[in-house]
């Protein structure tokens, strides 16, 4: 998909729409990635009925909550950089304007909030029979509405108050940032309400 969008961007309208595209569908494949993978081991703990020993354990039900999103935590990163990788290769970004330190700062935050997300949307999943819908709903919502496809600010109020509280929207707003060479301190304020989004 970063590559169909990518050429989308490149050839139906220029290089700059290319590399927003491109830099939008990396951010979001973190939030794809961990999504459905948590979402899904949630649901198959109630369908293969492991749930009850789960929820049986004497050990802290927050930390047990909690830790589900731990392993699936470095799934993310590791798809942005290998997506990154081939973006270099097939589109040719241009790796030196990048502030790579202020980049892995982002994602990482990205990450966190990401999985924020996935454990809201794993405890509805308890409740369905169908987790494909769920994922690949809330994942299009996250496509959407938080910047990765379409600019925000091109959205109408209502949708940007919804974007606002969404895993992405800020911390791709500080990507974009980081891959244009700005300092870390420019995009801090949205690192910060990224965190603050993922929390809720």
């Amino acid at each position: 998909m970063v590559t169909l969008f990518g050429l989308i961007g490149r050839y139906a309208i220029d290089e700059s729409a290319a590399t927003f595209l491109v830099v939008g569908r990396l951010a979001y494949s973190i939030v794809w990635t961990q999504c459905v993978g948590i979402v899904q081991s949630f649901y198959y703990e109630r369908a293969r009925g492991t749930a009850s020993v789960v929820f049986s354990t004497p050990c802290n039900r927050f930390l047990n909550y909690v830790a589900r999103g731990v392993f699936h935590f470095p799934n993310g990163p590791l798809v942005f950089v290998s997506g990154l990788i081939g973006a270099w290769a097939a589109f040719g970004l241009d790796r030196g304007t990048m502030n790579y330190g202020a980049l892995i700062v982002a994602i990482l935050t990205l990450s966190v909030s990401s999985i924020g997300f996935s454990l809201f949307a794993r405890s509805i999943a308890f409740a369905i029979r169908n987790y494909q819908s769920l994922y690949l709903t809330m994942a299009g919502i996250v496509l959407v509405l938080a910047g990765s496809v379409i600019p925000v600010a091109e959205l109408p109020i209502a949708l940007q108050r919804i974007s606002s509280v969404l895993p992405l929207t800020h911390s791709l707003e500080a990507i974009r940032l980081y891959v244009d060479s700005e300092p870390l301190r420019n995009g801090a304020a949205a690192l910060g309400q990224e965190l603050l989004a993922g929390s809720t």
